[in-house]
């Protein structure tokens, strides 16, 4: 893996502050309710949305609960179109992502389930081909990874590459790099993520896989270099967020809402101690 863990979350969050500083916000445990599963992300079709930067005066009931028609989206502006996928956001407990992003060359992919509510997620970050499995219940985060990651990657002697491949490590919280790999449930947080944006413009409805979305122009990013993104919000049923193409970075995709996902501890016999590693902390790679 010849990109870090750490890096692979950093710049799919954007942590590093190089595009985006993350809200206070984000992480705060929403309220639950039901929902409607998303659009696909893969394969879009998309129209980007207009960049005019008048203002218009919203002529649709606020906050509704149901679908609102062509003409009622168009009538809104951008701001109040974020607005109103915020206030919807806060009904999602469980949320399926995928970031898939391209820096420097290095292609990264996080693949996860969060249950915002329980505090649990399960799901892959993927790097250079190499795949690393990543679980979290309650405050334990576990990880998998091959012989090849364990040694290659974090670079552990032989032997123990040859007993840590293909099973569970339990990654104490004193851990290097714990905080880390514990902030991919703060991207399940779809008011948090869209708090990174400002709408420029109105949005415009368009299509997305198939299914009525409507697309906002964005800016992101700190103020010494901002980036022009496209958000999409579902446009049947509450106007929840369903993808991001982030300039020239990637983009991030939502679907799933409300699923129930079942996530518990691995079982015993796939998972391996680290004092049967001889080891006291998980060298984490990049951290």
């Amino acid at each position: 893996m010849a990109v870090t863990l750490a890096a692979a979350l950093t710049a799919c969050g954007r942590l590093d502050n190089q595009r985006h500083a993350f809200p206070a916000d984000v992480g705060r445990t929403p309220s639950a309710s039901a929902s409607e599963p998303s659009t696909s992300p893969t394969d879009a079709t998309r129209t980007p949305a207009p960049t005019g930067t008048g203002t218009r005066k919203p002529t649709a009931a606020p906050d509704p609960t149901g679908s609102l028609s062509t003409s009622d989206l168009d009538a809104l502006s951008g701001e109040e179109l974020l607005r109103r996928a915020k206030t919807a956001a806060k009904t999602v407990k469980t949320v399926h992502y995928v970031f898939e992003i391209t820096r420097s060359g290095q292609r990264s992919k996080l693949s996860f389930d969060v249950d915002r509510d329980a505090g649990t997620f399960d799901g892959t970050v993927e790097s250079d081909g190499a795949v690393v499995a990543l679980r979290k219940v309650g405050a334990e985060i576990w990880m998998k990874g091959d012989r090849d990651f364990w040694r290659n990657s974090a670079r552990v002697p032989s032997d123990v590459a040859a007993k840590a491949a293909g099973k569970y490590v339990l990654v104490p919280e004193d851990n290097p790099g714990y905080e880390r790999l514990a902030a991919v449930a703060v991207y399940g947080d779809l008011g948090g993520v869209l708090s990174m944006f400002t709408p420029k413009g109105h949005g415009a409805t368009t299509t997305l896989d198939g299914n009525r979305v409507v697309a906002v122009q964005c800016e992101s990013g700190v103020a010494a270099k901002r980036e022009q993104d496209t958000v999409y919000l579902r446009a049947d049923g509450p106007l929840l967020l369903t993808r991001v193409d982030a300039a020239d970075l990637g983009y991030f995709a939502y679907s799933a809402f409300n699923t129930p996902f079942h996530i518990t501890a691995p079982p015993a016999a796939q998972v391996v101690d680290l004092a049967e590693l001889g080891a006291t902390k998980i060298p984490l790679p990049g951290v």
